[in-house]
């Protein structure tokens, strides 16, 4: 949140930001912008210094068929499952498209070995441009 926040604050946003955002809502009955950062996230991405550059995907998981969380609410695409190796070959375009990106991924162990790994191997990616936080 930190990166982003200064990235809009010093207007400096590359061409494209693809952030993927996995959590759990605090409660069954708790809405999405009671997730934290969502409304900042929100209100960065809708700003009109971003002008559309910052992707939002929110990944819930845990969830149920909850009819009160839409696909999509305003910048923010929203899904009902984990963050899969999909999302993030999608968001990393073609090999000619990796030149000079740069990923930073931060989670649980399990998943950042996982997701680092993915990245550095893809063909065209610089893994000095893979950077890593883990939690625990």
């Amino acid at each position: 949140m930190s990166m982003i926040s200064h990235i809009h604050q010093t207007n400096s946003f590359p061409k494209t930001v693809h952030f993927l955002y996995s959590t759990r809502r605090p409660s069954a009955e708790s809405e999405i912008d009671d997730i934290l950062f969502v409304r900042r996230l929100s209100s960065i991405a809708d700003s009109k210094s971003v002008e559309g550059r910052l992707r939002l995907s929110l990944f819930l998981t845990g969830e149920k068929d909850d009819k009160r969380i839409d696909k999509t609410r305003g910048r923010l695409n929203v899904q009902k499952r984990r963050i899969a190796e999909q999302d993030l070959l999608a968001c990393m375009g073609g090999v000619e498209d990796r030149e000079g990106t740069v990923c930073y991924i931060c989670g649980p162990s399990g998943m950042t070995d996982e997701f680092v790994d993915l990245v550095k191997e893809m063909p065209g990616m610089n893994e000095k441009g893979v950077f890593i936080e883990k939690w625990w």
